[in-house]
């Protein structure tokens, strides 16, 4: 049953939505993103849909994303309510499900601080450097665990970063806290949030019910997210007050904004701050390494070109450094197309919006751009489901916004991750340093014979490679520098 009210609203075209729930029918779980793609390839670049009740707005395109979310971020910063996450769960303290307001712009002030200019991202590359060259002996010394090897990568710098916490082990209590989290959230489902963000009465029945067991679970969830966001947090608060604690985004937040002592309310916003820098940062930065290796198993001869042009550039007698970026052009594009090919985050976030020149838009309309239908456009990318880095060399507009991923991927408007620049010089050096270290090929079964992995990938918060198998051999003379770069 197609709106009634179309012949006197102006309202964008979208699919025929049935009574009561809309077209949530039509949305596999998982690869929503796709489901959102045909739809443009139908209806255009922009899609008036629903989802039960709510009316929602696809945004397929960057043009159209740009138009919105960036020329109109005023009135597109907003967030939906999100209850079973924030209310139920205790997320509420995180800038990702946070209305646009004082308390917004006060996490983001915060984390801009110490994230967002190239600037102040620089600060953090000697930590960079030496868990880059923990991360290269670790996988020497252990080549098939290579996925628990970028994890705890990713998660000792953030932890240093954020809380002034070194890790000496991949089974780190806080971390593996974290991770419970998080994986928690994703598997407490799409439809028991949806159901509560709808009908929030629901919450108040009782668990013995039927269909009412989630909240059991709800609950048990909550108390690991709130442990999750105090543990850590302590060990700082703690080591300031012993005078042994180094320089982290909670330490500087305090020494610099609170000096005469905090409220309630002061702690809970710098507790939830550092656990979302934690969070998206850990995420995004995993999901794209991962992806690395899998495209470079896949794409051998891409692999090599990246070898041989760091072997001119940099030699063997040391590693990949941020200052070779510039040089490395094959590589840089590689950097793109990881970003292109696998979108960490296929799906946006949810913007609530108010209106749209043009259209009749409902003021309770969600905005979500679909990043993955961005990077998958055959009218900019040629053959989207191909690994081609080339397609970034001598392109004229090769850094236009709608042709260079890390303009968009990011995010849009006033909401755009503040720690993209981080990330970014981040993923590009382990990339770099990977490269120039190991060979990597396809894993071979018991009858020698190549496994071919599957293109294939986990649909959460991110977009992560399913488990593949691959071979990583480390190439000499970088293996025996690697080892002395440890020892001194």
């Amino acid at each position: 049953m197609r709106r009634k009210t179309a012949s006197i609203q102006r309202l964008p075209s979208g699919p025929w939505s049935l009574p009561i729930i809309g077209n949530v029918h039509q949305l596999n779980a998982g690869h929503q993103h796709h489901t959102m793609a045909q739809w443009g390839g139908v209806y255009g670049d922009l899609v008036y849909a629903r989802i039960f009740r709510t009316p929602v707005l696809v945004l397929n395109s960057v043009k159209v994303a740009r138009e919105l979310l960036d020329r109109k971020s005023s009135a597109t910063s907003g967030r939906p309510r999100m209850m079973f996450l924030t209310e139920m769960l205790g997320w509420d303290s995180g800038i990702a499900f946070m209305q646009y307001g004082k308390r917004w712009k006060r996490h983001r002030t915060w984390i801009c601080a110490a994230f967002e200019s190239k600037e102040s991202s620089s600060k953090y590359q000697p930590l960079q450097r030496r868990e880059a060259r923990n991360l290269l002996l670790n996988i020497i010394q252990a080549p098939t665990l290579f996925e628990r090897h970028l994890s705890r990568f990713t998660a000792a710098i953030i932890m240093e970063i954020v809380y002034g916490h070194t890790m000496t082990s991949a089974d780190d209590v806080f971390v593996k806290r974290a991770d419970r989290a998080i994986q928690g959230t994703v598997d407490a489902g799409q439809i028991p949030a949806t159901l509560i963000d709808l009908f929030p009465f629901l919450w108040s029945l009782p668990s013995w019910l039927p269909g009412m067991g989630f909240k059991a679970r709800a609950l048990e969830l909550r108390k690991l997210i709130q442990e999750t966001l105090d543990a850590p947090y302590v060990i700082a608060t703690e080591a300031m007050s012993t005078g042994i604690a180094k320089s982290s985004f909670v330490a500087d937040i305090i020494h610099d904004h609170f000096p005469h002592g905090m409220t309630e309310v002061d702690e809970r916003d710098i507790k939830g701050a550092a656990t979302a820098i934690y969070i998206g940062t850990r995420s995004l930065t995993t999901t794209v390494l991962s992806t690395f290796i899998l495209a470079m198993v896949l794409y051998p001869e891409i692999y090599k070109k990246a070898q041989d042009e760091i072997d001119r550039v940099v030699g063997d007698s040391r590693l990949p450094d941020f200052d070779d970026r510039p040089c490395l052009p094959y590589l840089n594009c590689i950097v793109k197309e990881l970003y292109r090919w696998n979108s960490p985050a296929p799906l946006g976030e949810l913007i609530h919006a108010e209106s749209y020149a043009g259209y009749d838009i409902p003021g309770d309309t969600i905005l979500i751009p679909n990043i993955w239908a961005m990077t998958q456009n055959t009218i900019v990318y040629r053959q989207p489901d191909q690994f081609c880095p080339e397609r970034f060399l001598a392109v004229q507009d090769a850094d236009s916004d709608d042709h260079d991923p890390r303009k968009y991927i990011f995010g849009f408007g006033r909401r755009i991750c503040p720690g993209r620049h981080f990330a970014d010089s981040e993923i590009w050096l382990v990339v770099a340093c990977i490269a120039a270290t190991f060979d990597i090929t396809k894993a071979r079964d018991i009858n020698g014979s190549e496994i071919t992995p599957e293109v294939a990938f986990t649909q959460s918060f991110t977009s992560r490679p399913k488990a593949y198998a691959c071979q990583i051999h480390p190439r000499t003379t970088r293996a025996t520098l690697v080892a002395q770069l440890h020892l001194s």
